[in-house]
């Protein structure tokens, strides 16, 4: 590896406002040299055998990697019982077994050994991929920092991803990168021997077999109490709540709110599709909330037709393949970026899955015996495979190693919210905030704090479901916050945005989507069946019968993928 191998322009004018960490560790007798200096965006650590490129923050000292006399420790995250997060000096005192609670991912390289420690969190919510490659042990923070021209694809992991949103296990769309499992650690050593030692167990989670009552309200709400407690004690910095008009951003503000704390709301406007109209929700009644208590909220206003391309380009080039969800963000950070302080933010992921059970289909939660077979068959549905022409010995390994994926889940009623949160929430929906925050801030995720994990999780999801748990808590002890209308209570009559307003932001989209790239690849891609079909979607002359559901996510998936440039050469 040389600085032939390596696009740093690329780099620094592509992540030079994004959290990152990109690693190289020499295995088996490879030579590391990469000759590069410091500068202000982008920090380099390097000893013998060992590089890392991460972040620098302005709002610390330090950047993401921290070097002592005898190691170099990369800590992107927090870990609430040890009470500590990014950035933190004290990481290098810390035995990575302490880290448990958090969301994290934890790199430590030893400078006598030559050795790698790796550790995930539990539900491995932290982005983190590896690759191995001509005698370099890679790993980074974005999929995209590891690609490479040509890379193959990893069939099963496009499968999935275009089936579901999600790739399963640790595949990704190319077979050379790997997300790094959940609840494990991993040594690697000089010669590129990786030892797998699972550190955290799900079968010692809540058994799902308890009844919703008002006891069980109170318990949850406890255990929702104390995980916010241990949020703020972290004190990394402004505390600040991406505040929407659903329940999750909702319960969180009537806690802050009610304990006094410092804290900013900030919402984004985004315009949610339903039918064939687009509905301001989250811009008009998330600000609401804040303003009955007094609250200050900064409205970040959702991007005009001319500005969604670049958006969309934005999030490809960051997130790729990982998920092709939620191109409204990207306003949100450009927004956060301006703070002139380290922003501490607040999120919900997991408050809706915990509180109300994950997937939803017809006939779930009649039997929890039955709900993995129902999973499996909803989430791995041929259309996409055969659409892309998978047949044979291809898609049966896709559906094989799924269902046995699906299978190595802890039996039981919780198997399916498992799933959900290994998942939908790893996977398709944590990339929007993990994989675009700014250096030097910090996003926690108050449910998924492992006591209130643990205690959601002692009841039936069929329960959690029926009487919609989340919404109950948050009605329960949050009322005035609950009865402003939203997301989930729409009121009776609410304007949709006009329509041509709409017609605008659609042929955007579809303009970004369909360029003459992707229109060439996607013929490329399809069967001879579906190439008829994609006529005429194009034509727009029998869109009843043109399939907009798989050319639609085909594009947005090819788009996901169409590089403008890579790190590794």
């Amino acid at each position: 590896m040389n600085t032939n191998a390596c696009n740093f322009a690329w780099l620094e004018n592509n992540f030079k406002d994004v959290e990152f960490f990109f690693v190289a560790m020499a295995i088996d007798g490879t030579e590391l040299q990469l000759d590069i200096a410091d500068n202000a965006c982008i920090d380099l650590v390097k000893t013998p055998g060992f590089v890392c490129l991460s972040s620098l923050s302005k709002h610390h000292s330090s950047s993401l990697a921290i070097e002592s006399s005898d190691a170099v420790t990369i800590f992107r995250g927090y870990e609430l019982d040890v009470c500590i997060s990014s950035y933190d000096g004290r990481i290098t005192e810390i035995h990575p077994k302490s880290l448990e609670n958090g969301v994290f991912a934890f790199i430590r390289y030893c400078k006598h050994s030559r050795s790698l420690i790796v550790r995930s969190d539990l539900f491995g919510v932290s982005p983190l991929f590896y690759r191995i490659d001509n005698g370099i042990f890679f790993l980074s923070s974005h999929n995209v920092l590891l690609r490479q021209p040509g890379d193959e694809l990893d069939t099963s992991g496009e499968i999935s991803l275009l089936n579901y949103g999600f790739s399963f296990d640790q595949h990704t769309c190319h077979v050379d990168i790997k997300r790094f499992p959940p609840a494990m650690q991993a040594r690697i050593d000089a010669s590129g021997r990786v030892i797998w030692q699972p550190w955290g167990s799900w079968n010692d989670l809540g058994q799902g077999d308890r009844l919703i009552d008002d006891e069980a309200a109170q318990e949850v709400e406890s255990a929702f109490r104390e995980s916010m407690q241990r949020c703020i004690a972290l004190t990394h910095g402004d505390i600040v709540l991406p505040l929407s008009s659903g329940y999750d951003s909702r319960r969180i503000f009537g806690y802050l709110n009610e304990s006094n704390v410092d804290f900013e709301t900030i919402t984004a406007q985004a315009f949610k599709r339903i039918g064939d109209r687009y509905f301001d929700i989250d811009g008009r009644f998330g600000p609401e909330v804040a303003r009955r208590f007094g609250r200050p909220n900064r409205l970040v206003p959702a991007r005009t037709p001319e500005g969604l391309a670049a958006d969309l380009a934005r999030r490809d080039l960051l997130i790729g393949s990982e998920s092709l969800m939620h191109g409204w963000s990207m306003a949100l950070f450009e927004a956060l970026r301006e703070n002139s302080t380290a922003a501490c933010i607040y999120d919900g992921l997991g408050g809706d899955a915990l509180g109300n059970s994950g997937f939803v289909f017809p006939r779930f939660h009649v039997d929890y015996k039955n709900n993995i077979d129902i999973l499996f068959n909803e989430t791995a549905k041929p259309g996409f495979a055969r659409a892309l022409g998978y047949q044979g010995a291809v898609y049966d390994d896709y559906r094989k190693g799924y269902r046995d994926y699906l299978d190595s889940l802890p039996s039981g009623p919780n198997q399916c919210e498992l799933a959900f949160l290994l998942l939908r929430t790893r996977r398709s929906i944590s990339p929007w905030i993990l994989m675009n925050q700014a250096p030097g801030s910090l996003v926690v995720f108050p449910y998924l704090e492992l006591g209130h994990v643990r205690k959601t999780l002692e009841f039936y999801p069929g329960e959690k479901y029926r009487v919609f748990f989340q919404k109950y808590c948050l009605e329960k002890y949050y009322p005035d916050c609950f009865s402003i209308p939203g997301s989930r209570a729409m009121p009776a009559v609410l304007p949709p945005v006009p329509q041509d307003f709409a017609n605008q932001l659609d042929a955007a989209e579809r303009q970004y989507l369909f360029s003459e790239e992707i229109i060439e690849l996607i013929g490329s891609r399809v069967n001879d069946r579906n190439k008829f079909f994609f006529s005429l979607f194009r034509s727009r002359l029998a869109t009843r019968y043109s399939k907009p559901w798989l050319f639609e996510t085909l594009a947005r998936y090819l788009r996901s993928e169409t590089r403008t440039g890579y790190f590794l050469q």
